[in-house]
């Protein structure tokens, strides 16, 4: 039995049984509690519930306490705590419910001994990211060649990243920055669009906000060919693109004459492409023509030439060939009606550096040299002919002599021209 000391007035000491405890309780106490559990930091997100572990071995008659600061959660098996959300399961385990944010520090599960032992856990909340912009409204409307400034705040646990896209239906989003702060200056119509900031801290989605700028500014044209042709009996279509402003007025001239439709003429769009339809096209319809949009910032206009002349040549061959005796020209030429003639212009191109021609001499000297090799003399009457043989002599192959005494192709001496190793004469065409 244990007794409780209790002193009375006048000094007199008297012993009381002890009523909490038992001959039995003290000598189960002679082996010390001890934490099978050891104290961590534990992460919730906010909304879901947590479970703080707390295993004590040998606990015989002490009591365990769960606290939180100086408040007292639990008590042994008691529910000190008056919130819900809090209670004990498999033990002394504390389970904590729909976290929120103010649940966040630190939680001690004490042993209720005289050395007062405990075990710390930290429980920290996490919070998914949310994101607030500037303009509220998410819409932008601005000048050309003024400046736009987006704001993106961003809170949650962690801190979230932000990062800004700008989505396009071609070529998809691209990524602008990793501010706050989103500026762009002098902006044009290339600036137009919707720009994307996204808010990611890791904890569950990425959350998202769109802010579309819109961008006042004289209408912009791009025509799909400045140069048509065309022909009698056919028929042509011609298209302008009017970027900007979709409430652009759009019109169509001839020779600086607005046209009106007819039964062999009409205008329609779809979207920012206009196109102008001319139907059995006759000779009095080739000429120059025009779109020219109009908004309350400004006038554009694009021309158009109409013509019954072929196109140019597109040459498609190659700039060198894979021959060193010929050369594929290839090309096309854009006409309706076939082709009665084609007249191909072409001239010598000179491209040495002269640095790098050899001089007479030096030209004489290699005839020696090949001479003394063959056994036979070249003379300056048959110097080309014989610089021909020497070119090709096995022991002096083409490529290395070339790239020893020549930057390209092109051999030019006297009235004489060697082109890979093939004598012509001045006028002829050569083969680089």
């Amino acid at each position: 039995m244990r007794f409780m000391m209790h002193t009375r007035e006048g000094g007199l000491c008297l012993a009381r049984p002890d009523p909490y405890h038992s001959a039995s309780d003290v000598e189960l106490q002679t082996v010390a509690p001890k934490f099978m559990t050891r104290g961590h930091l534990y992460k919730a997100i906010i909304g879901d519930s947590i479970e703080l572990p707390c295993k004590v071995k040998d606990l015989g008659s002490y009591v365990l306490l769960w606290r939180r600061g100086t408040s007292v959660l639990t008590a042994a098996n008691l529910m000190v705590t008056r919130d819900a959300r809090f209670k004990l399961i498999e033990g002394y385990n504390l389970q904590i419910a729909n976290v929120k944010i103010q649940d966040a520090g630190d939680y001690i599960c004490q042993i209720g001994d005289n050395e007062s032992r405990d075990q710390v856990h930290t429980l920290e909340i996490l919070v998914p990211p949310t994101i607030r912009v500037v303009p509220q409204n998410r819409q932008i409307t601005a000048r050309k060649g003024s400046t736009v400034t987006m704001e993106c705040k961003a809170s949650g646990n962690p801190v979230p990243a932000i990062y800004w896209h700008k989505k396009d239906s071609f070529a998809g989003s691209s990524h602008l920055s990793e501010s706050t702060t989103m500026v762009l200056e002098r902006v044009d119509r290339h600036h137009a669009g919707i720009y994307q900031c996204t808010a990611d801290n890791g904890v569950r989605e990425a959350v998202h906000a769109d802010i579309e700028v819109t961008v006042l500014s004289p209408p912009d044209i791009t025509v799909e060919k400045t140069w048509v042709h065309a022909s009698e009996g056919f028929d042509i279509d011609l298209m302008c693109t009017v970027h900007g402003d979709v409430n652009s007025e759009m019109l169509w001239y001839q020779n600086s004459f607005l046209l009106d439709p007819t039964d062999r003429r009409s205008m329609y769009s779809k979207g920012d492409k206009y196109t102008l339809n001319i139907r059995n096209f006759q000779q009095s319809d080739f000429g120059n023509y025009s779109c020219v949009a109009d908004n309350a910032l400004g006038r554009t206009k694009k021309y158009i030439e109409v013509s019954g002349r072929p196109g140019p040549a597109n040459f498609l061959s190659p700039a060198y060939s894979n021959y060193l005796d010929r050369y594929n020209l290839t090309y096309t030429i854009e006409s309706i009606p076939p082709l009665d003639e084609i007249k191909l212009l072409y001239r010598k191109l000179m491209t040495i550096f002269q640095a790098n021609i050899p001089s007479a001499e030096s030209l004489e000297k290699l005839l020696v040299l090949k001479s003394v090799l063959e056994g036979k003399k070249c003379n300056r009457a048959d110097s080309a002919g014989c610089y021909r043989s020497f070119i090709s002599h096995n022991d002096f192959p083409y490529y290395s002599l070339r790239n020893k005494l020549f930057s390209v192709g092109w051999i030019c001496w006297e009235s004489w021209e060697l082109v890979f190793g093939r004598r012509v004469q001045s006028g002829d065409q050569g083969q680089r």
